[in-house]
């Protein structure tokens, strides 16, 4: 299938599942958070270096003002 079909089929599906209201449920949006929060440390190394590339960020500048900060909000 074209890019344009995996989209809109992407699409329907999220439009979908986000009328079953799930979203609501603060289980389930903890749930998302501490995904987030997971996934955001096992790959801050990459996001180091994305930061690094894009804006010359060290990565004590990175961790502080992008990584350390995200993560204390979902806490």
């Amino acid at each position: 299938a074209s890019d344009v079909y995996k989209r809109q089929d992407l699409i329907a599906r999220q439009k979908s599942f986000f009328k079953t209201h799930k979203t609501k449920e603060v289980s389930y949006r903890l749930e998302k958070l501490n995904l987030l929060q997971r996934s955001i440390e096992r790959h801050k190394e990459d996001i180091f270096e994305a930061l690094h590339k894009d804006f010359r960020k060290s990565n004590f500048e990175s961790f502080v003002s992008e990584v350390a900060l995200v993560i204390d909000e979902i806490k």
